[in-house]
């Protein structure tokens, strides 16, 4: 695409990727001022080159422009466009001028409040203040009333409804906006989320791998299988597609923030950490300090480990997990009184989590683990428990529940929960250095789990 003063001229070509030859290629021009005509002839001759047939539905669907005012449609591109860089609270506050900008040139374009619902959403992961959820499902529903045959649509209200513990509704959700748009990658990546929030494992991975067959050239696509999968304790399969992730964006800190984490799941933290290193070179993170610092952690590096959970404290200060492992830090350094007081924090800001979805099983069990970690097994068994009868599949969660067994004296309990999570994925090497399991690690149970797993202290 070029433009000089008013004038646009866009050549749209398509290429055979087996081949690499290409099949058909069309110029175009006109005004700026005319952009939406130019795009619907754009449209048009694409269909007739690449000889689609579309039903009747899908002929009328692509004859509906969104909006008549070219300098709404402008802004609401300025704020999708905010949205695919650096997230951070004034690029999101930027994104929303624009999409309420674009919202009141044309009160009638959805799509604009649909941009409203995906940035109010990424300031609640900021913030965690309830009050953006409550705006996303508004400007959701508002953009649903206005156009509810837009794929759009229905993915911003899976999102806002998964977000808020809703799981029955986000798969309904995401089903219509697959059925509007049968190729979208992202309508089955929020499908994939929402399956397994709902603990249905099989038919999540299986829409992940959707959204990957639909489109294998987007980073992100690979890096949510490979999280799904790390979920589920198949650590090979994560490895494999978060290694693609970086091989499409090696400049990208989450491919290798998510790439560390599998190696440290795997118990190769001399893999994780360099990428972890590599990371916070690229962009500094709450993410990739706290991974850094857990990866020292478990290497028994207690005041490397807090210096980096400070760090991931100070970008995301309201981060209930990144408060927990400041406290593990302290508490393993001797500094119990300060250790005490973190967790206090880090609980605080769980039950803020809680009041938006109160069936989120992280944030129950990691609330669990903290009581735990306080001295209070009653709290902590029944968050966890609660917590394991939403997601029986999650690895991550059953570790957390042998951890505060075994802080509760519950010997027994403990070695009988480490076997099913090493089982089924969980680091055997991660239990044999866990400073929390100390109890056990002299147990002959104990030392069979992690010999038979080949994953002795180091």
């Amino acid at each position: 695409m070029q433009s000089a003063g008013n004038k646009l001229q866009v050549v749209v070509s398509v290429d055979d990727p087996a081949t690499g030859k290409r099949v058909w290629s069309q110029e175009f021009s006109g005004l700026k001022e005319d952009l939406l005509t130019i795009e619907d002839d754009i449209y048009n001759k694409l269909i007739a080159g690449l000889n689609l047939k579309l039903s009747n539905e899908e002929t009328a669907r692509g004859a509906i422009r969104l909006t008549e005012d070219i300098g709404a449609y402008d802004l609401y591109l300025k704020g999708r466009n905010l949205l695919r860089g650096q997230r951070d609270e004034k690029t999101l506050r930027a994104a929303l001028e624009f999409f309420d900008a674009a919202s009141k040139k044309d009160p009638a374009f959805a799509l604009a409040y649909t941009g409203v619902t995906d940035a109010s959403l990424y300031m609640y992961d900021l913030q965690r203040d309830p009050v953006w959820t409550v705006r996303a499902l508004g400007a959701a529903n508002r953009a649903q009333t206005l156009n509810d045959n837009l794929p759009e649509v229905h993915i911003s209200l899976g999102k806002t409804y998964r977000k808020t513990g809703k799981s029955a509704q986000a798969i309904a959700e995401l089903k219509r906006a697959l059925e509007l748009a049968p190729n979208s990658d992202e309508g089955y990546r929020g499908l994939g989320r929402a399956y397994l929030d709902a603990g249905r494992t099989d038919e999540g991975l299986a829409a992940m791998n959707k959204a990957v067959e639909a489109n294998p050239y987007y980073w992100s696509n690979y890096n949510e299988l490979g999280i799904s999968y790390l979920q589920v304790g198949r650590n090979t399969e994560a490895l494999a597609a978060l290694k693609k992730v970086t091989e499409l964006e090696p400049s990208r800190p989450a491919g290798w923030i998510n790439l560390g984490t599998t190696y440290y799941r795997m118990g190769r933290w001399d893999d994780s950490i360099p990428a972890f290193q590599t990371a916070l070179q690229l962009q500094p993170t709450a993410d990739g300090y706290g991974n850094l610092g857990a990866a020292y952690f478990y290497a028994g590096k207690f005041d490397d480990a807090r210096v980096n959970f400070e760090k991931a404290v100070e970008l995301n200060p309201k981060s209930h997990v990144d408060l927990g492992n400041l406290g593990d830090a302290l508490r393993f350094l001797g500094q119990k009184d300060k250790a005490g007081a973190v967790y206090d924090r880090a609980i605080a800001e769980g039950f803020k989590t809680l009041q938006v979805n109160p069936r989120d099983p992280k944030t129950l069990s990691e609330l669990g683990l903290f009581y735990a970690k306080k001295g209070d097994p009653a709290k902590a068994q029944d968050f966890l428990r609660r917590a394991r009868a939403i997601d029986k599949n999650d690895v991550d969660l059953m570790y957390k529940l042998v951890v505060a067994d075994a802080l509760s004296g519950k010997g027994e309990d403990a070695v009988k929960g480490l076997k099913e999570a090493v089982a089924k994925g969980y680091p055997a090497r991660e239990a044999a250095n866990d400073p929390d399991l100390k109890s056990l690690q002299a147990r002959a149970d104990f030392q069979q789990i992690i010999k038979q797993s080949g994953g002795g202290a180091k």
